[in-house]
């Protein structure tokens, strides 16, 4: 997995793709500069073990930072957004989890290695552990912030599926939506499983005009008992010429193929009309 920078454009990247993995404080520029590997944790245990891995946290800048770490629990809003909770909710998971330390210092342009591990009781029934491990800077005062301090955090997503916990993902309807100024192909999606899924793949779809496209779902997280729009986009050809504009679809839209989730096929055989 890739190291993620605490940048702004990150954080506006990964909140607008369901990606959950970097945000900042008060929406403002960053007051510490790190990496963080990886951005998140999808893996399984059984109930009555206790799970254990390592997060890698880099400083690059050329200063000492100290870190605040702890966890938080979250869920998505109605736009995709992230909504983080100090506050313990109802069945969190969160009392199980254990973390090294609740704060650690770096030199400057140093790394570290922070464990933590995840105590499943015993005799629990299959289902999924979400939480964030959430690192935060110290607050300094940032150039534009008025005085205000202004604090950097990260957030790691853990998704931890236990005693086989799995996703039962349910296409309950295809349609058209307006995303970045144009209509896109959409998919409503329901999960009525236990943990969240992610569609991948791809269909082939034939516009009005004869075109043909090969159409992707975004890769954004559908969390348990929850249904959920994922919209399907194009994916250009290699070979086209970048200085060309990007081909538009015209309705109707033929759509046919097979999506997968967890090796689980969802097929499509439709045509959509705005």
């Amino acid at each position: 997995m890739t190291n993620l920078p605490i940048v702004a454009q990150a954080a506006r990247y990964a909140m607008l793709c369901g990606c959950l993995s970097v945000f900042l404080l008060n929406n403002q520029t960053q007051a510490f500069s790190g990496l963080i590997s990886p951005p998140r944790f999808e893996d399984q245990t059984q109930a009555g073990k206790t799970y254990r891995n390592i997060i890698e946290i880099s400083n690059v800048s050329d200063r000492p930072a100290t870190f605040s770490v702890k966890t938080n629990d979250w869920t998505l809003d109605a736009t995709g957004g992230a909504v983080f909770s100090d506050v313990l909710v109802a069945d969190s998971c969160r009392p199980w989890v254990g973390l090294e330390a609740n704060k650690i210092e770096l030199p400057a342009n140093g790394k570290r290695r922070y464990r933590f591990e995840v105590a499943v009781p015993a005799g629990i029934p299959a289902q999924q552990c979400r939480f964030a491990l959430m690192f935060e800077g110290e607050p300094e005062v940032m150039a534009g912030s008025q005085g205000i301090p202004v604090a950097g955090r990260i957030g790691v997503i853990v998704y931890l599926n236990i005693n086989g916990a799995k996703a039962d993902l349910q296409l309950l309807d295809i349609g058209v939506q307006q995303h970045n100024n144009q209509l896109t192909p959409v998919l409503k999606i329901a999960n009525r499983g236990l943990a969240h899924g992610r569609l991948e793949g791809v269909v082939d779809a034939v516009d009005a005009t004869g075109q043909r496209f090969s159409l992707a779902p975004v890769n954004d997280p559908i969390l348990p008992n929850t249904e959920r729009v994922i919209a399907l986009y194009p994916i250009e050809p290699k070979y086209r010429d970048p200085k060309s504009p990007e081909r538009q679809m015209a309705y109707p839209l033929q759509i046919k193929g097979k999506l997968d989730w967890q090796g689980k096929p969802l097929t499509i055989d439709t045509t959509i009309t705005p």
